[in-house]
């Protein structure tokens, strides 16, 4: 467009109008003043497609330049003289190529000649980029003109130009982590099976990344995988390439499998590695990492099969132990082919509503009776029976079922407890993910008005994992659930790193201590002061204390004559459907046994 412009309003129209306008043999008949009039109005209007031409060149988004058929400037705008960095009055109509090209070298304006532009036939149609000292990119674009001579326009396509290599960027790399994305890594992986050597894959999950997550945000986990990849590159060598191809997945080309590191030695490298604390932010966060590795051509020779196998061993890694590695073997993908069946299945259950909630007696040791019953989900399957959330809750977590799943059994306990007597109330478990997505205030407002249950007789258990999202935002809607009445339990107490801490800061009614240390609570000291200086802490708190998994009556003794106020376990009741609650709630609350337990 500039060129047309320049061209249109420029010289060649002008001078098209004086032979249109010279007068002819019949004109110099007109009177002197007539003749006068004439030129006035010629110089005015010459003066006006001046102004015109002068502006549309000044004001063209691309420098232009013409010249004549030796080569001489004719005519430039500002923005020319702009790109290249020179003084308009430097170039003055009548300068010649090859005294711009001087000009050019005694202001360095070019780091070196740019004879691709100033070459020795001027007047070629030619189109070329010049790639000036100071990182700006012109494209040289010019034409010869019918008359004699040429003209060009000159347009800064800097950010043209970095826009485009950002794109061919991003379609080959991860934008968080810089590391090649998947689609460059199938490629790779395709030549490298190609060329019949061998190599090995390897695949990698971060463990407990989706904790990170979910308790500490995407900002935090975003941090996480950046250091994670680069602990990654660092143990990789000069012909290895590692890829991350989305979320925790990473995966490695080994191409030096015959050499001091071996498959084995890499993934257990690793394995370690990533089982090392990161630090960010005033967190110390530990995640560890799982692998599976395929071998080229041992477990086969096509890259995308072998991407299948690594991924497959993975998953063993994965189901048997965490914070491993397997190498691929046969048989492996019936594993893999169950647990998508799992998904799928729960998927079902949930829409066909197979789940049902058994409740486990909290046993008041003070009185001896049933102080409240904790909802445990089971799942009955119409063709494998009952099953125990031990084998379907981690996939629940892992593909975010768990969220309609805890919804219902905390409506379904908020409709049974409503049955019971009032002095009975019932827990129910929150994930992780239930308190991620914010409205569990409302649905806990909903559940229980839904019931016709009072708040005070509700009590949600919570883990550290969800303390550690976000201290005062999770700080606040406990706040507001515990104004409400609802109780808050800490579950699993022990476990975790900071739970003192808490203590101080989270309004809670209970301290839950975990089973594994009632399980070593006989015969192991460590155990039993734990739990001796967790009552005693508890007491001071103004706490309740619950002991999980009490299963013998030594257990029981114990916890007693150290003032353990509740007690939950095989030993007291397993858990037991809806339908069996009145059941033990006559033998223990009202029956002739009521009381009999508190003495153990």
């Amino acid at each position: 467009m500039g060129v047309g412009i320049g061209v249109g309003l420029g010289l060649v129209p002008i001078s098209r109008r004086l032979v249109e306008t010279r007068p002819t043999h019949a004109q110099y008949r007109t009177s002197p003043a007539d003749e006068i009039a004439a030129r006035e109005r010629l110089t005015a209007e010459l003066q006006y497609q001046a102004q015109i031409t002068a502006a549309a060149l000044d004001n063209m988004a691309q420098g232009l330049s013409m010249w004549d058929e030796h080569n001489r400037l004719v005519v430039h705008n500002d923005r020319y003289a702009e790109l290249y960095g020179i003084p308009p009055e430097l170039l003055r109509p009548g300068i010649t190529f090859e005294e711009i090209r001087d000009l050019f070298e005694t202001r360095s304006v070019l780091s070196h000649r740019p004879t691709h532009a100033y070459d020795h036939d001027p007047h070629a149609d030619r189109d070329h980029e010049l790639s000036l000292p100071n990182g700006r990119i012109v494209l040289f674009h010019r034409r010869r003109l019918p008359g004699g001579g040429s003209v060009a326009t000159h347009d800064d396509v800097t950010e043209v130009r970095k826009a485009s290599r950002q794109i061919a960027y991003l379609a080959t790399h991860d934008v968080l982590t810089g590391l090649p994305n998947r689609v460059t890594f199938a490629a790779h992986l395709d030549t490298c099976a190609k060329s019949g050597k061998r190599f090995a894959v390897h695949t990698i999950d971060l463990d407990r990344f989706k904790e990170v997550n979910d308790t500490l945000g995407h900002p935090v986990g975003d941090e996480i995988l950046k250091l994670a990849a680069a602990r990654l590159r660092d143990l990789m060598g000069p012909e290895d390439v590692v890829s991350r191809f989305g979320g925790d997945e990473f995966a490695v080309v080994q191409s030096d499998v015959d050499g001091p590191v071996t498959p084995a030695i890499l993934a257990s490298r690793i394995v370690e590695r990533l089982s090392q604390p990161f630090e960010f932010d005033g967190h110390t966060i530990v995640i560890g990492a799982s692998v599976g590795i395929s071998l080229a051509v041992q477990d086969g020779a096509d890259g995308g099969e072998l991407l299948k196998m690594s991924d497959l061993a993975l998953y063993r890694a994965k189901d048997e132990n965490r914070g491993t590695y397997r190498f691929f073997e046969t048989g492996m993908d019936s594993r893999l082919r169950e647990r998508r069946q799992l998904e799928e299945d729960l998927r079902t259950a949930i829409h066909e509503g197979q789940f049902e909630v058994h409740y486990q007696p909290l046993l008041d040791m003070t009185k001896g009776t049933i102080a409240s019953f904790e909802a445990l989900v089971r799942w009955r399957h119409p063709l494998r029976g009952l099953i125990q959330p031990t084998d379907f809750i981690a996939t629940a977590e892992d593909s975010g079922l768990i969220i309609p799943i805890g919804e219902w059994v905390l409506r379904q306990a908020c409709r049974d407890a409503a049955g019971w007597p009032s002095n009975v109330g019932v827990a129910v478990n929150v994930s992780p993910a239930q308190f991620k997505r914010g409205d569990l205030i409302a649905m806990t407002m909903s559940a229980l008005a839904a019931a016709g249950l009072g708040p005070t007789r509700l009590e949600l258990e919570i883990t550290e994992a969800v303390l550690l999202r976000d201290e005062a935002w999770v700080k606040s809607v406990l706040d507001r659930l515990s104004a409400l009445g609802v109780r808050i339990a800490m579950d699993d107490f022990g476990t975790g790193y900071s739970s003192l801490s808490y203590l101080r800061s989270f309004p809670f009614n209970k301290i839950k201590i975990d089973r594994s240390f009632i399980a070593d609570l006989v015969g192991t000291s460590d155990a039993l002061s734990i739990v001796q200086a967790t009552i005693q802490l508890s007491q001071k708190l103004g706490m309740e204390i619950t002991a999980e998994g009490v299963e013998t009556a030594e257990q029981l003794q114990i916890l007693t004559a150290e003032g353990c106020s509740q007690v939950q376990g095989y030993h007291i009741s397993r858990p037991v459907p809806a339908s069996d609650v009145g059941g033990l709630l006559r033998f223990y609350n009202t029956g002739p046994n009521a009381g009999a337990r508190a003495s153990g």
